[in-house]
């Protein structure tokens, strides 16, 4: 009996049938690979983004505490800048004194050094480059002498959209029942479409997240 037959059956694979498994195994690879890299952009994405929620709520949240402890009957807040509102607050030194004494207190050393008649200011200013804003705090005295150094407390913060929407939003009733602050933040920005490789931090493409609170004052 010839065994031309078994010998035919342990023959190797010919060249071409080797180039085709080669080639759609690159290519289930390169799909394999894309598909992480995807998700894995996709993971980071939506980490960066959840922590920016985080900072914008951390910063609400100590806005609130300032607000909700706040002399209403000194709240000053200035809507007249188009990009974002100017609270100027003076904050509880004294509550048993009387008359009560309100100001702000600064840290030097360790050391709390009370202000009487001070005042806490929260605005935003244009950040470097110019395509977004930063909330920013600073503490000046009654003769407008700087107490604190400015403190970058939220950056990213969108500009003023086409529709007149502020990155910082300051809204307090004149009856001093429930103010309400508003941040705006940029949570992705979107590649121009041009393709010039430039971003818009400014144009309906742009995603933000905007997030509220709203808290009652001491007196107004």
């Amino acid at each position: 009996m010839s065994d031309r037959p078994h010998r035919r059956r342990l023959r190797g694979h010919t060249l071409v049938e080797t180039t085709v498994s080669a080639g759609v195994l690159m290519t289930l690879a390169g799909g394999l690979f894309s598909m992480l890299r995807d998700s894995g952009a996709m993971f980071g994405e939506s980490v960066r983004i959840e922590q920016q929620r985080r900072e914008v709520d951390d910063t609400l949240a100590r806005l609130a505490r300032e607000l909700e402890q706040a002399n209403g009957d000194t709240l000053i807040v200035d809507r007249s800048a188009p990009d974002g509102d100017t609270l100027r607050l003076q904050l509880p030194l004294d509550l048993t004194a009387n008359p009560p004494t309100f100001g702000a207190t600064t840290d030097v050393g360790g050391r709390a050094l009370q202000h009487p008649g001070a005042q806490v200011i929260w605005t935003t200013r244009a950040a470097s480059g110019g395509a977004t804003r930063t909330l920013v705090r600073r503490v000046i005295a009654s003769d407008g002498q700087t107490l604190l150094a400015e403190e970058e407390v939220c950056s990213d913060l969108d500009l003023v959209r086409t529709d007149g929407t502020k990155s910082f939003i300051v809204d307090v009733p004149g009856n001093g029942s429930l103010a309400t602050l508003t941040l705006r933040r940029i949570a992705f920005v979107a590649i121009d479409p041009s393709g010039s490789g430039g971003t818009s931090s400014n144009g309906d493409s742009t995603r933000c997240h905007t997030q509220t609170t709203s808290v009652r004052i001491l007196s107004r």
